[in-house]
């Protein structure tokens, strides 16, 4: 390490010297020679640590014997460890969520999501290296979790596979997948519609249900509206000059203004405030 540009000052003790830091604090040098006759210069401490003089003077007589290694030595070991750690998928996940949690500039919304994926369906992998996930592994990794699920589902879990390795290759933790990874969206979508009749039983249906339940469900048939988006939609957020809703913070990450219908502005006229302070159209019952 560079030399002390301080002043040094000697001790009673061989091979130990201190320079004065600020707010009284003293930090410990500490000179020596190795068997293969290589002089070594390093820091022992400062006294704010609790070292003192005759604290160095016991380490540098520990390195002097070879019991203990030069700090240079130790960081070097500590460098090859962690070179060796392994970085399986499930140590890979940790890392990757907790980073992605308190690095990202935008929240982690699907933290829950995935990690609800992870601990269900890569227990089969997750002890595995991702260089050690060849193609008949993924493969048959695949077909067992798509077993009585969805194509959304075994796509969404290819995908946080491919997000955790590609992490780690960014940050030169792991190799990386021996294959190329192809995912394909899946087309499982069924819209289905509500025929006239249907629709008439739905609102009578709905006329028995407490006002303020019956309400948002009709709003959400009128608006297509998701359920967080009713229950986070406040009365401020309402302009009936305009007939427009203002949505925070939707499933895309963005605050968006929607038009609506007279008719779902006639529903929220005639919409019962749970009380009179509360700034939430569709509140949670109590």
């Amino acid at each position: 390490m560079p030399r002390p540009i301080q002043q040094r000052n000697t001790t009673r003790y061989p091979g130990v010297y201190w320079v004065q830091l600020r707010n009284d604090n003293k930090a410990f040098f500490i000179r020596y020679r190795l068997p293969n006759r290589q002089q070594i210069e390093e820091r022992a401490g400062t006294s704010a640590q609790g070292m003192s003089a005759a604290k160095a003077s016991a380490m540098r007589a520990s390195r002097i014997s070879g019991k203990t290694d030069p700090n240079n030595k130790r960081r070097e070991a500590k460098k090859e460890l962690e070179s060796k750690i392994q970085w399986s998928l499930a140590r890979l996940w940790k890392e990757y969520s907790e980073t992605r949690s308190s690095d990202s500039g935008r929240p982690y919304k699907s933290r829950s999501r995935d990690e609800n994926r992870f601990n269900k369906h890569f227990s089969d992998i997750w002890h595995l290296l991702p260089e050690q996930i060849d193609h008949l592994n993924y493969e048959r990794w695949k077909k067992k979790i798509s077993k009585g699920r969805s194509p959304t589902t075994v796509w969404h879990c290819g995908e946080l596979l491919r997000r955790i390795v590609r992490f780690g290759t960014e940050r030169g933790l792991c190799a990386g997948l021996p294959f190329k990874l192809k995912l394909s969206k899946p087309d499982n979508i069924t819209t289905e519609y509500l025929e006239p009749n249907q629709l008439a039983s739905l609102s009578e249906a709905l006329k028995l249900e407490k006002p303020i339940t019956g309400n948002m469900f009709h709003f959400a048939l009128l608006t297509g509206l998701r359920r967080g988006e009713l229950l986070k939609l406040e009365w401020k957020d309402i302009d009936f000059e305009i007939g427009e809703i203002f949505l925070r913070n939707t499933k895309a990450g963005k605050d968006q203004i929607l038009p609506i219908s007279e008719q779902a502005l006639s529903l929220l006229k005639d919409h019962p405030k749970h009380q009179s302070d509360c700034e939430y159209v569709f509140p949670s019952p109590k």
